[in-house]
């Protein structure tokens, strides 16, 4: 049996994905990091020598090279469009899936990159939003793309932060 209080990140990961408790949450990067983001980044405090993983204290893992789109993949809807745009939703809302397939369903992601563009505000109501989910399990709360170039080193930061003092009863 594992202790909570001495739990690797795969562990957590694992233990998530189970549904069994946790000591905390793990906090992973699951998109890489574009290079001219880390450059900003640099210029707004994070050190020469470090990667935001390292200084931010995020666990790590060794990923395998899969795709963490469903499968079978979800059919998008088409709201919209023009002739130079189309508006399309793909229903991979985490709330609305676990209500449709319950324990079946394991996700990781769901923080919207606008959350982090907007601010701590809007970082933490997209956190609260998942908040029973995550308590629940089978979701690893991350960003659902790549960082925007818009991010502030202090968004990302406020979100790993906000997901690091995450704790379970």
């Amino acid at each position: 049996m594992v202790s909570l209080n001495s739990m690797t990140a795969r562990e957590r990961f694992l233990r998530i994905m189970r549904y069994e408790p946790v000591d905390r949450l793990p906090v992973l990067a699951l998109e890489p990091f574009e290079k001219g983001l880390i450059e900003r980044w640099r210029k707004e405090g994070l050190p020469p020598d470090r990667t935001p993983q390292e200084f931010l204290g995020m666990d790590e893992i060794l990923f395998v090279p899969i795709t963490f789109y469903p499968l079978p993949p979800f059919e998008p809807r088409i709201l919209s469009e023009d002739k130079d745009y189309y508006v399309e939703i793909s229903f991979m809302d985490a709330l609305a899936l676990r209500h449709r397939y319950g324990h079946d369903l394991r996700l990781g992601g769901n923080i919207p990159k606008e959350a982090l563009i907007a601010g701590p505000e809007a970082i933490d109501r997209a956190i609260e939003r998942l908040m029973p989910m995550i308590a629940e399990g089978g979701l690893l709360p991350a960003l659902d793309d790549m960082v925007p170039l818009e991010v502030p080193f202090a968004h990302y930061r406020h979100l790993i932060e906000r997901l690091q003092s995450t704790r379970f009863n």
